[in-house]
Parts: structure tokens; C-alpha cells; sequence
């Protein structure tokens, strides 16, 4: 074989090569460009859910858990169609697990950064108004450990109502914002003062930066919500996946429709 017909093959496959990888870039391109609105609507949403938790936490408002779970109900239905309105690691993480149809999993990482980004931003602006540390820790009568159980619990509760009310055939309903914000409401009241009712890694580590509390009390209550979540994923999983798929409503009119004409044919 010739030096120029080598020469000729090798630039045929170099130029291959490269049309692979431009193919490659375009195809990466395009998903950054349709996902990157979810980022910023996974951004915002965090940093208002903390900068309400911030601010409600400094006043000391005896109506915080109104507050915040208010603001997270109209973050929901504001930004629930852009990225499905996690602002919160540990329902990415339930979600991915519980339900992995429903959500890419490359997305995730990427959701639980921009979350914690948000969350840090929010306690950031928080604590320019204020001055005013939020420690990560339980309540006075409390262990770190002991506050860490009611943590799991009610991350726990809070993943498995966003993957039931927002993941399953249930979906696309118009009251699961209402459902997702009683439940933080709900988990505020009853262990706030016990563990502070953070139930997010990216409010636990957003007021975390800008205070002086050791780092034990964020890990613990970090792996505390995690392992909420993951219980979650598998209550979900037994609830909805163990039980055999039933016909929508539509579906089943389809068929009586359908069991109706053969039963006027069968009479002719």
C-alpha cells in the first residue's frame, strides 16, 4: 500500500473521528440548553426556601412554620412544570431511587449542587440583613443523635408525599404543592423544637456556612435525612410498585364503552 493511500485512509478516519465527537458535543449542547432552565428554577427555589427559613428563624416569628411552608407551596406551583420543584437533595436522591423513571439520573448530581448553591445563597442574604448565625443543633433538652431520629422521620415523610403525590399515576394534580408545604408546616410544629426541622441538606449546609457550629451536628443530621430519604424510596416502592397496575379512568370508560356495544350486538 502507498504512502499517499495511507496517508488518505488515516485522514478519512481522523475526519470520522472528528465528526463522532462533534456529534457528541451537538447532542451534549442540546440537553444542557433544554435542562439548564431546571437548574436555575431548582436554584431560586432553594434560595427563597432558605432566605424564608433565615429570615423567619432570626425574628424569632412564633408563625415560621406558616411562613416557610408557605413559601415552598408557591415555589412548587411556580416552578413544579420547569424542574418538578425538588429544592431539596434528599427528594432528588428519594426520587431517583423511588421512582428513576421519572427523573434522569445525570441530572441529579447536578440538581443537589445547584440546590446547596441556592440554599447557601439564601442564608447568605439572611444573615447580611440580620447578622444573625442559625445553629445546626437540637433543642436544649436533646441530643444531636436523639434530634437525628425525628430528622429521618420527617424527611422521610416529606420524600414519600413528593414521590406519591408528584411522581406517581397521581401526577399532575393541583393540589400537591399544598400537600408538599402541610407536610414541612406539619414537621415544623411537631419537631422544631427538637431538632430545628431543617429536613434538607441544602438548608442544614446553606446556614451551616455562615455559622460557627461544629461540622458533627451538620453530618449527623445530613445522614439522618439521607437515610429519610432512602426509606422513602422504599416505602414508595412497596406502596406503589408491589400492587398490580389498574386501569386509568379514561381506560375503563374505553372499555364499558366497549363491553356496552358488544353486549347490544350479542341482543341484534
Amino acid at each position: 500500500m502507498s504512502l499517499r493511500l495511507l496517508f488518505l485512509c488515516d485522514l478519512k478516519l481522523e475526519s470520522i473521528m472528528i465528526g463522532d465527537h462533534l456529534e457528541d458535543l451537538v447532542i451534549v449542547s442540546q440537553t444542557v440548553l433544554h435542562t439548564f432552565p431546571a437548574y436555575i428554577a431548582e436554584f431560586i427555589g432553594t434560595f427563597f426556601l432558605v432566605f424564608t427559613v433565615g429570615l423567619n428563624v432570626s425574628m424569632q416569628n412564633p408563625n415560621a412554620p406558616l411562613s416557610i411552608g408557605s413559601i415552598l407551596m408557591v415555589m412548587i406551583f411556580s416552578m413544579g412544570s420547569v424542574s418538578g420543584a425538588h429544592f431539596n437533595p434528599s427528594v432528588t436522591l428519594g426520587i431517583v431511587l423511588g421512582n428513576p423513571s421519572k427523573f434522569t439520573l445525570t441530572d441529579a448530581p447536578i440538581y443537589m449542587i445547584v440546590q446547596v448553591l441556592g440554599g447557601i445563597a439564601g442564608a447568605g442574604i439572611s444573615f447580611a440583613l440580620t447578622g444573625d448565625e442559625i445553629t445546626v443543633k437540637p433543642g436544649d433538652q436533646f441530643s444531636v443523635f436523639l434530634a437525628a431520629l425525628p430528622e429521618m422521620i420527617f424527611t422521610m415523610a416529606l420524600a414519600f408525599v413528593v414521590l406519591n403525590v408528584a411522581t406517581s399515576r397521581d401526577a399532575g394534580n393541583h393540589y400537591y404543592g399544598v400537600a408538599i408545604g402541610f407536610t414541612v408546616i406539619s414537621a415544623a410544629y411537631a419537631i422544631g423544637p427538637i431538632s430545628g426541622a431543617y429536613l434538607n441538606p441544602a438548608v442544614t449546609l446553606g446556614v451551616f456556612v455562615f455559622s460557627q457550629e461544629e461540622i458533627q451536628s451538620v453530618g449527623v443530621y445530613i445522614v439522618a435525612q439521607i437515610i429519610g430519604s432512602l426509606l422513602a424510596a422504599l416505602a414508595f416502592r412497596a406502596v406503589r410498585f408491589s400492587r398490580k397496575a389498574e386501569p386509568t379512568s379514561e381506560v375503563q370508560e374505553e372499555v364499558n364503552e366497549c363491553g356496552e356495544g358488544l353486549s347490544h350486538l350479542s341482543i341484534r
